[in-house]
């Protein structure tokens, strides 16, 4: 029979002068062997699996969906085994092809089930693919057992993570980061915001940069500018900002004088400054100092005050003539009581240089208020106490 060939037996001879024995009966020709259906085969033919076939001196266990690399000691003389490229389903008790195999293992989105992967050619790579270079395989040597495998499906390679992913996305394992062709290899970052020159001589065909309005930190991570940490130390009302719009410009005292806006030019280069502005509302004076708009007056004893006049009273001229001129919305006067010196600062009136003309026993008024007047020999004679009619000049008596 099929299985007495398959272990290697002859035939096995029976008693055959018992007459229990002594039976007529059908006996396959030489040749061919009976198989479990009962009918007279040639040996090949014994494996009733199409996808089988009969192997000498076969191992006693052959590889299953669920073993692949399945080993067992021992050999048999004969033995039907999977044709190549087919392997034993134990479910279905039948020679499968390999992709018919149930999975063993849970694939990841983007993946496929491999029962037996070829080592060549392998998965791709997002580092493979940022250099411009394929896979390489080298030499596999001696083709291993099946490993069964979850390989990235077509179009899609592994990032940094071992996930499959499609090559335009292999930057989605770092936030805020997006693939470009050709990238700089040496990006700005919050330490060097505006690299000069890259003296790394290396160039990729596809690399990672951060999304516009981030950039790369020490850690290289893709942080906004703000998350930046500060280079500057900023004073009272102000604030900190890493990369500073050239346009609007920041609000000063002369532009709210005058009441005209700023010119602003918009660089052909855009560099990343950090500075620190005002805050809303404030105002830089001459000094640097970011000020409410009515203290933008330098001079302790100024003031601003609406549509001053361009020509105001000075220790060297008290009524100076002024032209006629559009008057500014705003701008600095000297407080009540103080007046301009030559350096042009607000003096108390009596600080201005002395008039040498004043005679004995005179002190010099520079800015004399009509009330109380001076008081004349003739209003002592006359116990005038210095009362003043405006429309009167008297003269001293002696």
């Amino acid at each position: 029979s099929c299985d007495e060939y398959l272990n290697g037996v002859t035939g096995v001879c029976q008693d055959l002068l018992n007459p229990k024995f002594c039976k007529p009966a059908c006996k396959c020709e030489p040749g061919f062997v009976r198989n479990n259906k009962g009918i007279c085969v040639r040996p090949p033919q014994c494996c009733s699996d199409p996808n089988a076939e009969l192997v000498p001196n076969a191992l006693n266990c052959q590889p299953t969906c669920r073993k692949p690399n399945n080993i067992c000691p021992g050999n048999k003389p004969f033995a039907c085994v999977c044709k190549p490229g087919y392997v034993f389903d134990e479910a279905k008790g039948i020679c499968v092809q390999y992709e018919e195999c149930p999975p063993i293992i849970v694939c990841n989105i983007n993946e496929i089930y491999v029962f037996c992967p070829k080592p060549c050619p392998q998965d791709g790579t997002c580092s493979q693919y940022f250099c411009g270079k394929n896979p390489i395989c080298g030499n596999p040597g001696p083709l291993p057992g099946c490993n069964p495998a979850c390989r990235c499906k077509p179009g899609f390679i592994r990032d940094a993570n071992g996930v499959c992913v499609r090559p335009e996305d292999c930057c989605d394992s770092q936030p805020n980061s997006v693939v470009v062709p050709n990238p700089n290899p040496c990006p700005p970052t919050c330490s060097s915001p505006n690299p000069i020159s890259c003296i790394k001589n290396i160039s990729f065909a596809f690399g990672c940069v951060c999304k516009p309005g981030f950039i790369l930190n020490d850690a290289g991570l893709c942080v906004t500018y703000n998350e930046c940490p500060p280079t500057l130390t900023c004073n009272k009302n102000e604030f900190y900002i890493f990369c500073s719009n050239p346009c609007p410009q920041e609000k000063i005292c002369r532009d709210y004088f005058s009441g005209n806006s700023p010119i602003c030019i918009i660089p052909s280069i855009n560099t990343c400054i950090p500075v620190c502005r005002c805050n809303d509302g404030y105002f830089r004076n001459k000094a640097g100092q970011c000020v409410l708009p009515n203290n933008c007056c330098l001079d302790p004893n100024a003031e601003v005050v609406p549509n001053p006049s361009p020509c105001q009273p000075q220790c060297s001229n008290y009524q100076p003539s002024c032209p006629t001129l559009p008057l500014p919305p705003f701008g600095c006067r000297c407080k009540l009581g103080y007046i301009l010196n030559d350096l042009r600062q607000c003096v108390q009136c009596n600080q201005c240089p002395g008039n040498k003309n004043c005679k004995s026993n005179e002190v010099e008024i520079f800015y004399q208020n009509q009330c109380p007047r001076e008081i004349t020999c003739q209003d002592y004679f006359n116990g005038v106490s210095g009362k003043l009619h405006k429309s009167l000049r008297l003269e001293n008596v002696s």
